[in-house]
Parts: structure tokens; sequence; C-alpha cells
């Protein structure tokens, strides 16, 4: 894997961690938008995984 692939990879998975953080604490915060929350969490977590098994994939075939 490239350097610059590497970079755009970790940017992204920390994206997407950043993603979760964030809907879990307007989940504690803001009551009243559990289900913004919810759906920014998933989204964090599908990236995430998304992500990881490209990574995979892509270190795999090297």
């Amino acid at each position: 894997m490239r350097k610059w692939q590497e970079l755009i990879l970790n940017s992204l998975l920390n994206f997407s961690m950043a993603l979760v953080a964030g809907g879990f604490l307007k989940l504690v915060l803001d009551k009243g938008s559990v289900i913004s929350s919810v759906i920014v969490i998933v989204c964090g977590v599908y990236l995430f995984g998304f992500l990881s098994i490209l990574t995979y994939n892509s270190d795999k075939e090297k």
C-alpha cells in the first residue's frame, strides 16, 4: 500500500470513529433526538467496517 493510500484510509477510519463518538455524545446530551443519534452511530460503524475490509483486502493482495 502506498503512503498516500495509507494516509487517506487512516483519516477516513478516524472520521468514522468520530461519527460513532459524536453519535454517542449527541445521544447522551440530547435525549430528544435519539433516532438521528442512532443513525449517526450506525453510519460510523458501517463506514468503519467497510474501510477495515478494504484495508484488509489491499494488504492481503500485497
